[in-house]
C-alpha cells in the first residue's frame, strides 16, 4: 500500500522498518511487542541484499497479522508522508524516536 493510503486513526503511529525475509516466529514476537503500546502499527518493508521472498509476498504475510494496521513498501516515503511518532528499525534492532531522523526528513523541501 502506498503510504498516502494509510489512514491515521488518532492513535500515535509507530513505523517499523524491516526485511522480514525470511519471515519466522521471532518476527511475530517482535511485532507483538511493538504493538502492545496501543499505537497504530505500520510496517515498511525493505529488501535485504539477496531476498529469498518477494517483497509483495512478504507484504501479504505481514499484513495478515492482526497487530499490523498497514504495510507499506517504501520506508523513506512512509517517513515523509506519515510523520510517525516512533520509528523502529528492525534491521538493526535500533530504536529511533521522533528526533533527528524524523525532523531531518520533515524539514526537507517537498519535491515537485
Amino acid at each position: 500500500m502506498p503510504p498516502a493510503d494509510v489512514r491515521r486513526d488518532g492513535r500515535p503511529l509507530t513505523l517499523l522498518i524491516g526485511f522480514f525475509d525470511p519471515f519466522y516466529a521471532p518476527h511475530v514476537v517482535r511485532l507483538s511487542q511493538v504493538a502492545t503500546g496501543g499505537a497504530q502499527l505500520v510496517v515498511a518493508l525493505d529488501d535485504p541484499p539477496e531476498p529469498l521472498i518477494a517483497r509483495a509476498k512478504r507484504a501479504e504475510i505481514v499484513a495478515a497479522l492482526a497487530m499490523v494496521d498497514a504495510v507499506v513498501l517504501d520506508a523513506n516515503e512512509a517517513l515523509s508522508v506519515l510523520r510517525p511518532e516512533v520509528v523502529l528499525d528492525d534491521r538493526e534492532e535500533d530504536l529511533l524516536r521522533t528526533s533527528r531522523l524524523c525532523q531531518d526528513v520533515w524539514s526537507r523541501p517537498e519535491q515537485a
